[in-house]
């Protein structure tokens, strides 16, 4: 009876640690190689690439793209990706479109703006992805993982004692036992490491969250240094002079810009964990993975897009920054779409520039597709663009008393809506300038 119970035991064991290893497989092995992989968020290219499936993309010269090819590109030159098929070639630009949407995508895909070519597709894997990306998936997989292993270990010992009982076998079963035994070992010492590999990401991550703490911390300290006195300002300090902290705010960056030159300004949004230097690098790949001391770390920085004006001069502008789950960088965004008084209470964006500051009104935010037409950021004129800003007015959760006028400037905050492959943006529109 012991010697089915520990068989049964081990072979759940074994069954459940295989699965596990052939599902983590697909997410890990190819990214070896170079090939980085995307989930498929919403229907526009079924019934070939479905909700739920992840796409496996080839970095290649733009040169060497076809039509018919699919591609996964960059969207607003920055974090936001689509993966769409080619149906156009025009000068330096592709001409993309969904297999499911019944027009061409509104905006042309710039050669810069290519990700790769989709080079394979496993359907159901970007769920999987997504909840082994959580610190709940991991936990998860790691408990599962170490209950495998003293299963393994409970079935080893009613094996042993099964097999002292039982001394008079054959060498045929003895051999045959030394093999399974052998086999047993193999994936103990597999799912041990699996469990050593949870562990260090699960540190890694949250060294990787405190050390952005850290690094924010710093700056926030070192641009509101008042020199005169060697002591910091209360960005929100009602007793504090507003145009001496923004003198000091002002010589702060400029002097950070020295040793730091893609930054171009600070934004805060007062009463909010959002007060951070906004940076501008040479593509917008980089800010994506790197502090703005350039650091690496998940947590990213506050980016413009690379090929907007540093003066925020433009018509319209796109800021860009990680949701992290801790509600740091520009995951605090979200709580204007959760809490309902929390427009009312936080009802400004401030931008300060290397020569000036700016406050803007914010006057809508929603959740839009990241293929959208908000992420096309050049606009020539202000006739241009108006179709889009109305847009952007009647798609908001809740109206806003702000009365915005475009033609002063109107910036997006982007940042991902989670594993729903959607995008959650605040507009707000350009109130004065100093």
């Amino acid at each position: 009876m012991k010697k089915t119970i520990s068989k049964l035991i081990s072979t759940i064991a074994t069954i459940v640690i295989v699965l596990i290893i052939l599902t983590l497989v697909p997410l890990t092995v190819p990214k070896l190689f170079g090939i980085k992989l995307y989930g498929i968020m919403t229907e526009s290219m079924s019934p070939q690439y479905n909700v739920g499936g992840v796409v496996y993309v080839k970095s290649v010269e733009a040169s060497s793209v076809k039509i018919d090819d699919v591609i996964t590109y960059r969207t607003g030159r920055g974090e936001e990706s689509v993966t769409h098929r080619v149906i156009g070639i025009e000068g330096d630009k592709f001409v993309t479109k969904g297999d499911a949407n019944n027009t061409e995508d509104p905006n042309p895909v710039l050669f810069g703006q290519l990700v790769g070519k989709v080079v394979f597709y496993v359907p159901y894997l970007a769920k999987v992805s997504d909840y082994v990306g959580t610190t709940r998936g991991l936990l998860s997989a790691f408990s599962v993982i170490l209950i495998c292993i003293l299963l393994w270990l409970g079935a080893a010992i009613l094996a042993k004692d099964n097999a002292s009982k039982d001394s008079a076998g054959t060498e045929e079963i003895k051999e045959s036992k030394k093999k399974a035994k052998s086999g047993d070992n193999l994936l103990i010492i597999g799912g041990s490491l699996l469990v050593v590999g949870a562990l260090i990401y699960l540190t890694y991550g949250y060294l990787s969250y405190h050390r952005a703490n850290v690094i924010y911390d710093d700056f926030e300290e070192m641009v509101t240094l008042d020199e005169t006195t060697n002591e910091t300002i209360e960005i929100e300090d009602e007793s504090v002079d507003p145009k001496f902290r923004d003198e000091v705010i002002h010589k702060r960056l400029n002097k950070l810009h020295e040793t730091y030159p893609d930054l171009i300004g600070f934004i805060t949004i007062p009463g909010t964990k959002i007060n951070y230097p906004i940076m501008q690098g040479e593509d917008d790949e980089f800010y994506l993975s790197h502090a703005y001391n350039g650091e690496v770390n998940s947590s990213g920085a506050i980016f413009l897009t690379a090929y907007s004006n540093i003066n925020f001069s433009e018509i319209y502008q796109i800021l860009y920054g990680h949701n992290m789950r801790v509600g740091t960088m520009f995951g605090g965004l979200h709580k204007y779409e959760q809490e309902e008084d929390y427009l009312k209470e936080h009802p400004s964006v401030y931008i300060y520039t290397l020569d000036k500051v700016m406050k803007y009104d914010i006057f809508s935010y929603y959740n839009v597709d990241a293929a959208d037409e908000i992420y096309n950021i050049f606009y020539q004129t202000i006739e241009e663009f108006e179709p889009v800003f109305e847009k952007m007015v009647k798609r908001s959760v809740v109206q806003s008393d702000v009365k915005p006028e475009y033609s002063q400037g109107i910036i997006t905050l982007s940042t991902c809506n989670g594993s729903t492959g959607r995008r959650f943006v605040v507009h707000a529109a350009r109130d004065w300038t100093y």
